[in-house]
């Protein structure tokens, strides 16, 4: 028969009197940490004992504890090799009558796991039994050793094997700690991957263990520490002891932060909260702010200490530490402004602009539909989504479109949906802003964030799957965006609420299940959509848009500065980007190469030759796919001069030159299906590098919406320049210098030359 014990549905305070910490007392804490309890140790008995429930002694000689009659407390009185006074103990309790006392004797200080739940079920349970006698096996082998052992050692005590028995003990004692830092790390490393998969009781069991183990080893090796600096070979145990201290106490902060992260989440989603759980949530968000802080200088301390090895796990490690160092160095530069962005100080509006990047613009796509987040008194009170053609079918004054939307579109009049036509966010958002309030008076909004097609995909990810009830669908990251399809396009007619519908429920669902999964996982999606430009954020509060801002999550055009202190720095800067003016979704059969080759002359001269090879996947001339009908347009330096612009190396005569911050080039481009297209466009920096040490530094932007296509860097030098460093590791070959990379965001380049 198997005794399972099980706590009480109430906390329990348990006291065990141990008169020197024994390993019996030790396991009792572990295995009682398990339950709802709080443990206290003490080495003999307080004088005031009346608020604990259970008191645990072991081995105590004094038995003036069976005298008292409290009802409400249970004493459990284990003895251990002493079965005479045990069996006396036991049966003055049986004379005495007393129920809450009970007698436990065990044969042997060798307690296995079905011992200890022996124990715990009879401490626990209502049964009148008052003794429980735990016979354990004891082989004679032992005995019969001690009884050999002084006429075999008296036959082997010789000096020389004396003085070898004494350096082999000497050495193992000096090694012994080895193993237990081996059990640790292990310990370790099953409760990180616990802690991954997020499964947080058995991380901090598993930490436990690890725990154990560590301090047996450091025990250990504290001794013979002298030793190993004597011989100058401590760096290896002291780097080690250092990497699993650090390891432990990360593994425990990340349990309590996601711990807390939840019950944070918990509280953000729940209306009317009383003035208790508004201070409660409040001080969470603080305590975080705190954790996190702490937890960036134990992750930044175990990179630098865990060491360059080719090793899978070892390399997956440093990955995983990289990732959460960079995850943790961005949220902490948010977490100062969250109850600002959740409406402590008053009522925050925000205007929720979702983009379809299968239909690509400038701004990361059509709009299709719009929404309001209402957050007030640190509570998400209120997510509304609505179709654009609701708003657009109500305005009543003509606003000529941009010129390429009136050309190829054939449409004189410009609506909210086609607004995202700026490659900068800043202005679209007003653009937006505008339009909303022409169209249906809205206005009052604190911020406004621009979410595509591939933005809510990466959100859905940490989701297994999500029903919609009103819709009897089952959505997943994988068949999203053809169910938002469907139902967008299924009797479609301005007016219509499936689209606005399906939308809406969605993220009703997505709110509603947040709970469900681990907020590092929703996390890592969302700052994952941030870098890649799937997710863009602007606030009308000036601190909170600074970072977004330095984050490069607020989809700004980036102004070129230098990144070095250099006085014979050029900068070069290239941002192309796709208008899909075809009316159809080809951007989802649409992939690209993108290349950048770099040429300077012995005089210092600089050509910048940016060759792009769009391929049209699309099966048919079909919707949703078809001809991919681009409006394509690149930015350069403003004082940089055109030396030829060319479609499938035909030169391109007509296309559009603009100036501003920048100059800008456009031209349209027809792409059947199952055809690819190659542009190229050269152009020369208007400033060379100078003679001596100077700067080149690249700034290519990636458009807001396109999808990680493959990126080419390609530079060639003269005999007299040559390169001193740059912040990326390409290939060098005979003075070029090759570097391929992948589009996820956008991009800065910079090579420190020395020109003879």
């Amino acid at each position: 028969m198997r005794y399972v014990s099980e706590p009480s549905a109430t906390k329990l305070e348990v006291l065990i009197v141990d008169s020197k910490p024994t390993h019996l007392g030790k396991l009792l804490k572990t295995h009682l940490k398990k339950f709802d309890t709080t443990i206290y140790f003490s080495p003999h008995m307080p004088k005031d004992t009346r608020r604990f429930d259970y008191i645990f002694f072991i081995n105590q000689e004094s038995v003036q504890i069976i005298k008292r009659k409290q009802e409400a407390q249970k004493f459990i009185l284990i003895f251990i090799d002493r079965k005479a006074f045990s069996q006396k103990v036991a049966h003055l309790v049986s004379q005495e009558k007393l129920r809450n006392v009970k007698v436990v004797y065990l044969a042997s200080w060798e307690v296995g796991p079905d011992d200890l739940e022996k124990i715990l079920w009879f401490a626990f349970s209502q049964s009148k039994e008052s003794f429980l006698k735990i016979e354990s096996l004891v082989t004679t082998r032992s005995m019969i050793k001690r009884k050999t052992r002084p006429f075999q050692f008296k036959k082997m005590l010789t000096r020389r094997n004396a003085f070898f028995a004494v350096l082999i003990f000497v050495i193992v004692y000096h090694l012994l700690m080895f193993p237990f830092f081996g059990l640790s790390a292990y310990f370790f490393y099953k409760s990180a991957v616990a802690f991954k998969d997020n499964k947080l009781e058995k991380t901090r069991q598993l930490l436990g263990w690890g725990n154990y183990f560590l301090a047996l080893g450091k025990n250990l090796y504290a001794p013979a520490r002298p030793a190993y600096l004597l011989f100058s070979v401590a760096l290896f145990p002291d780097s080690l002891l250092d990497i699993e201290t650090r390891s432990a106490t990360i593994l425990q902060k990340s349990t309590q932060i996601t711990e807390n992260g939840n019950l944070i989440l918990q509280l953000l989603l729940k209306k009317d909260k009383d003035e208790t759980e508004k201070k409660n949530l409040e001080g969470r968000i603080q305590k975080l702010r705190e954790d996190v802080t702490g937890l960036k200088d134990d992750l930044i301390f175990l990179e630098e200490k865990l060491p360059q090895s080719q090793i899978s796990s070892l390399l997956q490690l440093k990955k995983d530490v990289g990732d959460m160092l960079e995850l943790i160095d961005k949220g902490e530069k948010i977490l100062p402004h969250l109850d600002v962005i959740f409406g402590k100080d008053g009522e925050k509006k925000y205007l929720l602009l979702f983009a379809n990047n299968m239909e690509l613009r400038p701004g990361g796509g059509f709009i299709g539909s719009f929404g309001i987040l209402t957050a007030n008194d640190l509570t998400i009170e209120d997510i509304k989504v609505y179709d654009v053609y609701d708003a657009d079918g109500q305005l009543t004054t003509h606003y000529a479109p941009p010129d390429p939307i009136r050309r190829y579109l054939n449409q004189p009049n410009w609506f909210l949906r086609d607004s995202a036509f700026s490659s900068d966010f800043y202005e679209n958002y007003n653009q937006a802003k505008f339009f909303l309030e022409k169209e249906i008076n809205l206005t009052g909004f604190s911020g406004g964030m621009l979410i595509t097609t591939s933005a809510i995909q990466n959100l859905l990810e940490p989701f297994d799957t999500l029903y919609l009830s009103d819709f009897g669908e089952n959505i997943t990251r994988d068949n999203f965006y053809l169910k938002a399809q469907y139902y967008s396009e299924k009797n479609f007619f301005p007016g219509s609420i499936q689209k606005k519908s399906f939308l809406g429920s969605l993220t009703n669902q997505i709110l509603v299940n947040l709970e469900t999964i681990p907020p590092k996982d929703f996390l890592k999606m969302i700052k994952k959509s941030f870098d890649e430009k799937q997710l863009l954020a602007i606030f009308e509060d000036a601190n909170i848009q600074e970072v977004f801002d330095l984050l490069h999550w607020s989809g700004k055009t980036i102004v070129p500065r230098c990144a070095l202190k250099s006085e014979n720095c050029v900068i070069d800067y290239t941002f192309p980007y796709d208008a899909n003016l075809g009316v159809n979704k080809a951007n989802f059969f649409v992939s690209r190469l993108v290349t950048e080759k770099i040429d300077i002359e012995k005089d210092g001269t600089i050509s910048n030759t940016l060759t792009i090879k769009i391929k049209n996947d699309s099966p048919a001339d079909t919707f949703p796919g078809g001809s991919y009908k681009n409006y394509f347009q690149v930015l350069i330096p403003q004082q940089a001069g055109v030396k030829s612009v060319t479609k499938d190396d035909t030169i391109v005569e007509n296309f559009d030159l603009y100036e501003g911050d920048f100059k800008g080039i456009g031209f349209f481009l027809e792409i059947p299906p199952k055809q690819s297209s190659e542009i190229r466009v050269q152009y020369q920096l208007d400033k060379p590098l100078n003679i001596g040490k100077g700067v080149y530094q690249l700034i290519f932007q990636k458009q807001t919406g396109s999808k990680n296509s493959d990126f080419i860097l390609e530079m060639t030098l003269p005999q007299n320049i040559s390169v001193l460093n740059q912040n990326f590791s390409p290939l060098v070959k005979d003075n070029r210098i090759f570097y391929n990379t992948n589009l996820s965001a956008d991009k800065i380049f910079f090579i420190e030359l020395l020109r003879e």
